[in-house]
């Protein structure tokens, strides 16, 4: 009936990082326990299967960069992963594999990713398969290297000092 579909719903979510934070939540939680007897269970294997992608998350951040993974965080509209300074990190490793892991963050072919750098952070949206990078902290400055068949281009992305609206694009070529 209605209370096992509320409970695949917010086994759903709860598979792919999502939090009960308010009471309310946890009384519409106790009422399905009640009236659906394998609520509970349901609840468990959602939580494990978080957990299983949790991991291969981190695995993917881990192997994405040269430096060290500081802190993350997933959950089922956004990834925050903060790396130490002398960090050089493939964003695309990230974004694809968390895609192909089927990790989604908000709707169908959309993803949001913040990834910090020492004190420069970056929020990388990803939608049907290309990656904008939106929102830099001020004093950021990021550099994105493109492998080509010309050879590497790299882009410095940092925010312009009088408009804070806007993002400064430098590229240049290193060969």
């Amino acid at each position: 009936g209605s209370y096992g579909i509320s409970s695949d719903i917010v086994c759903a979510l709860i598979s792919r990082g999502a939090k009960l934070k308010n009471s309310d939540s946890l009384k519409v939680i106790d009422t399905i326990e009640r009236e659906f007897k394998d609520h509970k269970a349901n609840v468990i294997k959602a939580h494990v299967e978080y957990i299983n992608y949790a991991e291969e998350f981190f695995r993917v951040a881990k192997d994405a960069t040269s430096g060290q993974l500081c802190d993350g965080k997933i959950d089922n509209s956004v990834s925050y992963l903060e790396y130490s300074e002398d960090s050089i990190i493939d964003v695309a490793k990230i974004t694809d594999r968390t895609r192909n892991l089927g990790i989604p963050q908000g709707g169908k072919g959309y993803g949001r990713s913040v990834i910090k750098i020492g004190k420069s952070e970056v929020e990388i949206i990803t939608q049907d398969g290309m990656r904008n990078y939106t929102d830099l902290t001020e004093g950021s400055n990021i550099v994105l290297t493109f492998y080509t068949s010309l050879g590497e281009i790299d882009v410095r992305l940092y925010p312009d000092v009088q408009n804070k609206s806007k993002i400064i694009v430098e590229v240049s070529n290193r060969e």
